[in-house]
Parts: structure tokens; sequence; C-alpha cells
């Protein structure tokens, strides 16, 4: 314990109050549901990496998401075994790595050692967004993509501090930025521009190098893209994601009607605690805010790399919170380098007293709340965080049904997506409408309702919270 700094220790705590408590309950955000699907699908061998199949009975046919975030965690399945924790699990393991790889990109950056010791305070920052809670809570496709393009900027800043090696920093870049591009579509592309960014505040760094890293991470990424989908099934699959998903969100032509610029507002949300910090940090080191002028220099060139990859979802007709989740670990290295001084006041201010018996305690006070969130997790093994009422209802409806592949729905469930997701994941059954034809003993409707096709010799089996199960 005495080798563990008090900020790392701060780090776990957040970490597992966060994510610790509630590794073992059951329920997420749809999307992850989803994720989680197509990884319990692909680990079971259905449907494929580039025919991946969905909950739909009659069109089971998925182009929304390349399946690279779902290829892995279905390596997970196979390794731990089927599941409901072993998604959650996943995650958590994306939320350290994306900690490992923030430390390490300003560690990489910040060569002096005075400010390598402070890698711990983007970490804290990231853990303090709510949008850093909440993705990682829900097993999103971020989670993965996210990895790859930190790791993208950070084989750059290795060449940076380096100045060898262009070529083979740049293919592992490239490499790195089509991985991310398989895991989520073009939202992973931003790292494409992040040498031009370092141009004003590095020296030894000019337009020349950057074009050129730039020139060869585009060629590598665009060779692999060009051979893999020159392939009969790949090239299936991206003519379907054009036609299906791409094309129609960057025309305008789905269903959402959100304002194009939400997504700003959904950033101005995330950030508002680092912005707030920054603020407070310039009124109290604005005195010595001139020992720092190379760190505020570097804060922007983070920041304005984070706009680069928030800001161009504008032009997306989906504004969804989680698609800022790439930015967000440039941002908060931004932010960290804005807040620094403030950090290193206070720093010296509590060094000038006796501060022995102080961090005693606030270590031993982290001990006790790491033992009480795994306390926590595990006395919250098979609860609920979300969708109670819906879990509880098909957890007994499936020991009812147990011979039953197929359950006939009543039309008023058509679009309940979430019992799709849910009701296909944890017992590979799935729901037909009753224009779809299937041999099937069960009908399903909401609860205390009718359903319109159901014959007057049906009698119910089970009576919940969100639905009534009658059988035929």
């Amino acid at each position: 314990m005495k080798k563990i700094t008090t900020p790392v220790l701060l780090i776990i705590v957040f970490s597992a109050i966060l994510w610790l408590t509630n590794l073992f309950t059951k329920g997420m955000f749809m999307d992850g549901v989803y994720n989680a699907l197509f990884a319990h699908n692909l680990a079971k061998n259905v449907g494929g990496f580039w025919t991946p199949q969905t909950a739909d009975y009659m069109h089971p046919s998925y182009w929304d998401n390349p399946q690279l975030s779902a290829y892995f965690l279905s390596l997970w399945y196979k390794f731990f075994g089927d599941y409901y924790w072993v998604e959650k699990l996943y995650s958590l393991f994306c939320a350290i790595a994306q900690l490992v790889l923030i430390a390490s990109l300003w560690k990489i950056y910040f060569i002096e050692e005075e400010e390598k010791k402070y890698a711990w305070l983007p970490c804290l920052f990231f853990l303090m967004i709510p949008l850093t809670s909440w993705c990682y809570s829900n097993n999103l496709m971020e989670n993965t993509m996210s990895i790859f393009t930190s790791a993208s900027i950070i084989v750059f800043l290795l060449f940076l501090r380096t100045e060898k090696n262009l070529v083979l920093y740049s293919l592992i870049g490239g490499a790195l930025i089509l991985l991310a591009l398989l895991t989520k579509g073009p939202v992973a592309l931003f790292p494409l521009v992040v040498p031009f960014f370092f141009i004003w505040i590095e020296r030894n760094f000019n337009y020349p190098k950057a074009f050129l890293y730039m020139l060869i991470q585009f060629l590598v990424g665009a060779g692999i893209f060009v051979f893999v989908f020159s392939m009969e099934t790949p090239k299936n699959f991206l003519q379907h994601y054009l036609e299906v998903q791409l094309l129609p969100v960057l025309n305008n032509q789905t269903k959402t009607n959100a304002s194009q610029f939400a997504i700003l507002m959904q950033l101005l949300m995330a950030l508002s605690p680092l912005l707030l910090l920054s603020v407070v940090s310039f009124f109290f080191s604005r005195r010595i805010a001139f020992k720092y002028k190379s760190f505020f220099k570097t804060a922007i060139v983070f920041i304005a790399i984070g706009l680069s990859a928030s800001v161009p979802i504008m032009i997306s007709a989906k504004q969804n919170k989680h698609y800022l989740l790439p930015s967000l670990p440039v941002f908060v290295v931004g932010f960290a380098c804005l807040v620094l001084p403030l950090v290193k006041w206070l720093e010296k201010k509590f060094n000038e007293h006796e501060t022995e018996r102080i961090l005693t305690f606030v270590k031993t006070g982290c001990v006790i709340v790491i033992v009480g969130c795994i306390f926590l997790s595990i006395k919250n093994i098979g609860s609920y965080s979300r969708d109670e009422e819906l879990l509880f209802d098909i957890e007994k409806i499936q020991a009812l049904v147990t011979s039953e592949n197929i359950i006939r729905a009543d039309w008023s469930l058509y679009s309940d997506w979430a019992l799709r997701a849910n009701l296909n994941r944890f017992y590979d059954k799935k729901i037909c409408m009753p224009n779809e034809a299937s041999e099937t003993k069960f009908y399903l409707t909401k609860s205390g309702e009718w359903g319109d096709r159901l014959p007057s010799t049906a009698h119910k089996i089970y009576s919940g919270k969100k639905f009534d199960l009658f059988q035929l």
C-alpha cells in the first residue's frame, strides 16, 4: 500500500464506485444489449462477422454497424462462458485499458519527470465525466473503438518524441485507425489529422513530416480497406451498410428529428465538470500563469483534437451522446493541462503542513471504500440495474416456454426492441408478429391487454407487470 500513491488509489476508488458495484447486476442500455447479442451469436456460430443476425424474426440480417467489437466480446464468451455478466466484465476491461492509454499518452508527450508524475490527473478527469461512467456500464461499441483511436494517437506521439521510424509508426497508426473504423464506422477517422495540430507547438515538427505521416497512415488504412472489401462477403456487407445506415444518416433520411446542434449540447454537458475546474484554476493561479504558457498551448492542441473528433458528428442525422466517447481521452488531457497550475499550487500548500497522518487516513478510507464496493458487487449478484420489470417478466415467461424458440406477439409489441434484444440474448428466443407465419403455442401481449389476433379459446398462463402470456 505504501508504494501506491494517493491519486492512483483515488482513481481505483472512483473506478470501483462507478463499475464494480453493478458488475454482476442485470440490465443495460439497449445498444449494449444488442452488442452482446451479436457477440453471443458469433460465439454460437449464428450468422457471421460479415453477416450478423439481429433479434428480428422475419428479417434477421443486420447491417447498421461493423462487428469488430462484437467479435472481441465473443472471444470472452468462449473463454468465460455464456454468463450475463461477461459483457460487463469486458466493458470494465475496456475502461481499465483506456485509463492506461490516457496515462501513457500523458507520460509519452510530457518528457520532463516533473510533469510525468501527474499522469493520474487526466485519468481522474476521465472518470469525472458522467458520460464515461454511463458508456462503460452499458457495453457500447465505442468502448472498444476508443482503445484503437487512443492507441493511434499514442503511436504518433511516440514518433514525435523519438523522431525516428516515421514509416513504421505511421504504418501501425494507419492499421489502428482501420481497426477503429471496423468497430464503429467513420467517426474513427479523426486520428488521421492529429499530426497537423502539433505543428504549432513542436519546433522540430513541420508540415512535410506531418503530411508524410498522415499520407502513409491514410494509404495503409485505405490499402487494407480496399483489399478486405474487394472480397465478396465483406463487399456485400459494405454495400448494405452504406445503403441501410451510413448514406441515409448523412442525407438526413432517418426518422430521428434531433437538431444538428444537439451533439454540441451533449458535449458541453459532458465536459461541464472540467470546464468549471478550468475556470476555478484560472482565477486561483492567474498570477503564476506565465510560468505555464506552454501548458496552455498544449491544452489548446488537445482540445482542438477533441473537437475534430466530436464536431463532425453534427453532419449526421443521429446525435447520440455516446458517439462522443472517443473524443474524451484527448479532451481530458487538454483540460488537465489547464488545471495543472491549480493542482501544483494545492500540492505546494498541502506539503507545507504535516501530511503523513492525513495521507494515512485518506488511504485507509480508500481501502474501506474499495472493500465496500467488492462487498456490494457480491451482494448485488442477480439484481437489476435497469429494465427490472422487463427482465423479471421474460425470466418467468422463459420457464413456461422452454420448448419454444418462437413466441407469437401482439402488434403492440412490434417496436419493443428491448424485449426482442433481451429475449434473444438471454434465451435464444424470438418473437413474431401475427402475420409472420410460425407454429407456436404461446401469445404475448402487453400487461392487461387482449391481443388483436388472440383466439377466444386462449387462456392466460402468466400475468406480469409488463407482459401477459397466453397459451393457444
